[in-house]
């Protein structure tokens, strides 16, 4: 198969005499040119579109559940919040940030000059997980305070709502990049989210590899085999390290 051209992220990398700058800077080089990367892949007008629409429809839900019944609102409104939207965002903002190509192709443009790729693609990777966490952590904040009707409470609310939006939308990242690089063409994210929707709804032995299950948990729903809301949190963290692992590991040098 024939390698994608480079991008122009690329453009400006320093070059020493004999191609692109290696040594003792190349690891903090290749992450901030995987970073450059992701960011340009991701600042486009449809993500802008998707984030206005995530936070538009949160907003409206919010409204709705406070003004049916305003007892239990917060919790229906972060029920659908990450039942629906975060994962969705994870998705999207996933797809955009490593195309079509496996990782390993998308930075080839500067691997090729000496520049490591698992350096690139941690870059990238992070690139990824910033932006889907920025939409992810304003759609939690979005639907406490939106929600909320009056309560004095709503500071440890949206302090809580934030990490385990934070949290979450890592371990999703990371489901989604590590599939989507098994199998081409973005079937391995569509067959992710496919099992997330279909087993995370659960509490049983077939939910718990899946993030939908342990953030259901963290916002206050039923815990996945009678697991602790800090086991639960130390599983999607757990995901996200595993995920990082796997990465690299497939990336070579």
């Amino acid at each position: 198969m024939s390698k994608p051209s480079p991008s122009s992220a690329y453009a400006t990398l320093p070059q020493g005499r004999s191609g692109f700058a290696v040594g003792t800077s190349a690891p903090m080089l290749g992450l901030a040119y995987g970073w450059r990367l992701g960011r340009i892949r991701l600042v486009r007008r449809q993500l802008v579109l998707l984030a206005l629409l995530a936070t538009s429809v949160t907003f409206a839900l919010s409204v709705v559940e406070r003004e049916a019944q305003p007892f239990g609102a917060v919790d229906r409104a972060l029920d659908a919040a990450f039942h629906w939207i975060v994962p969705l965002i994870c998705f999207s903002v996933s797809g955009v940030g490593s195309g079509r190509h496996r990782l390993t192709d998308t930075v080839w443009g500067a691997a090729r000059f000496g520049l490591s790729r698992r350096c690139l693609i941690l870059g990238l990777v992070a690139a990824v997980t910033a932006a889907s966490v920025v939409v992810n952590v304003l759609v939690a904040e979005l639907a406490v305070v939106t929600s909320m009707s009056g309560s004095v409470a709503w500071v440890g609310d949206v302090w809580a709502c934030a990490w385990i939006a934070a949290l979450g939308s890592a371990a999703y990242v990371g489901w989604f990049v590590v599939a989507a690089q098994v199998f081409r063409s973005g079937t391995g994210r569509w067959l992710v989210l496919a099992l997330d929707f279909f087993l995370g709804d659960g509490t049983g032995a077939l939910a718990v590899p899946w993030p939908r299950a342990h953030l259901h948990s963290l916002i206050g729903g039923a815990p996945v085999l009678e697991m602790s809301q800090a086991v639960s949190s130390s599983w999607l963290l757990a995901t996200v390290v595993l995920a990082l692992g796997l990465l690299t590991w497939r990336a070579g040098s």
